[in-house]
């Protein structure tokens, strides 16, 4: 996951947030690019998928442990039931002391948001995409295998899908110094799909805070953004023939740190 760097290589134009809205409607699959452990990032990425199911259903890919779905689902059921919020909660992967910011109280607020959008009636399915490596599979790279779960779920073409995910996985193009020769799971599902089916979205930021994972370790950090675009504005960068846009950019402004939803234990505990 970045935590700032500077532009890539192509064709950079400010375009009026009406014109990306119009892409997004007509993106079946749509990867977001999030700097993971904010408040911001999920909560954009709520409103992305509350706008999309309001003209049909929605598949909505999250990068937690694909082991995790049954639990997950069982959750969603009723977000606000106590015994299966705390059952839920106690998982593994709230309880580990390592928390890089994928288990986050904005995160279990994009849970319950998606769960409460369900119990009303809201097309929503939840799905979990972070596949393990296993069997013949066994192999594969990571971003590939995140790939091939997400794939899955677009088959059925009734259905939008919607992904948040780490701001590299989402990333499109081989030349971009954010993941150099760096298959990503958007390049796997260019070839999986075609790119007819696929846009990419990257949530950018100018400073603030984070709970996430870099070389200073496991927390709160300051991180600073990529800065493509001006605060509150959208740029596309690099534009094909044969879509109005692929990859497109957000700036948020300033982000804030989310703590882990449940306090991991101290050392010696």
């Amino acid at each position: 996951m970045l935590a700032g760097t500077a532009r890539g290589a192509g064709r950079v134009t400010e375009v009026p947030l009406l014109e990306i809205a119009g892409g997004l409607e007509a993106a079946r699959v749509l990867l977001v690019g999030e700097l993971h452990g904010t408040v911001e990032c999920p909560a954009v990425f709520g409103d992305l998928v509350f706008a999309a199911a309001q003209r049909g259903p929605v598949s909505v890919g999250l990068d937690l442990p694909a082991s995790e779905q049954a639990e997950l689902d069982h959750f969603l059921v009723d977000p606000d039931d106590d015994a299966r919020r705390a059952r839920w909660l106690a998982r593994p992967l709230f309880t580990t002391r390592h928390q890089d910011g994928h288990t986050s109280r904005a995160m279990q607020g994009l849970l319950d948001r998606l769960g409460r959008y369900r119990r009303k009636g809201t097309p929503i399915e939840v799905f979990a995409f972070d596949a393990p490596a296993h069997g013949e599979r066994a192999d594969e790279d990571r971003d590939l295998r995140m790939a091939r779960a997400i794939a899955e779920h677009a088959r059925d073409r009734t259905r939008r899908v919607l992904a948040l995910m780490g701001n590299v996985h989402n990333q499109l193009d081989r030349d971009t110094p954010w993941a150099p020769d760096f298959p990503t799971v958007a390049m796997h599902l260019r070839d999986i799909l075609g790119e007819d089916d696929l846009r990419s979205l990257t949530l950018d930021w100018v400073t603030g805070t984070a709970w996430t994972e870099t070389d200073q370790g496991v927390g709160e950090q300051i991180c600073d953004g990529f800065q493509l675009a001006p605060v509150g504005s959208v740029v596309i960068e690099r534009e094909h023939e044969s879509a109005a846009w692929r990859h497109a950019i957000i700036n948020l402004g300033t982000l804030h740190a989310s703590p882990p939803a449940v306090a991991p234990a101290r050392e010696g505990a």
